[in-house]
C-alpha cells in the first residue's frame, strides 16, 4: 500500500486499543505494539482464529512497562524515536 505508515499504539489489548489495530491492519499499516503484557492478546467477537493468528503474524510486539518510557528517555532518545516512526 503506497500510503501505508507505521504506527506505534502504546497499550493495544483492551477494548479501544484492540479495534484499533485491527483497523489499522485492515488498512494495510505496519504496527507495532507497546503494551507491559498485562493483559494477554485477544481476539475480536467475530474473529476467527485464522484472522487472529495473521494480524498477529503482521504485528510487531514491544514488551515493558510504563516506566521505561519515562525513565532515562533523553532527547536523543525521543530524536531517535521520532526518526523511527516517522512523527512530526
Amino acid at each position: 500500500m503506497a500510503d501505508s505508515k507505521r504506527v506505534l499504539i502504546v497499550g493495544g489489548t483492551r477494548f479501544s486499543g484492540l479495534y484499533l489495530w485491527n483497523e489499522l491492519n485492515k488498512r494495510g499499516h505496519q504496527v507495532t505494539l507497546f503494551n507491559r503484557g498485562k493483559t494477554a492478546l485477544k481476539k475480536l467477537p467475530k474473529e476467527s482464529e485464522d484472522e487472529f493468528l495473521k494480524r498477529k503474524e503482521r504485528t510487531n510486539f514491544i514488551n515493558g512497562n510504563r516506566q521505561d518510557a519515562n525513565v532515562g528517555f533523553s532527547p536523543t532518545d525521543l530524536q531517535a524515536s521520532i526518526n523511527c516512526f516517522h512523527v512530526l
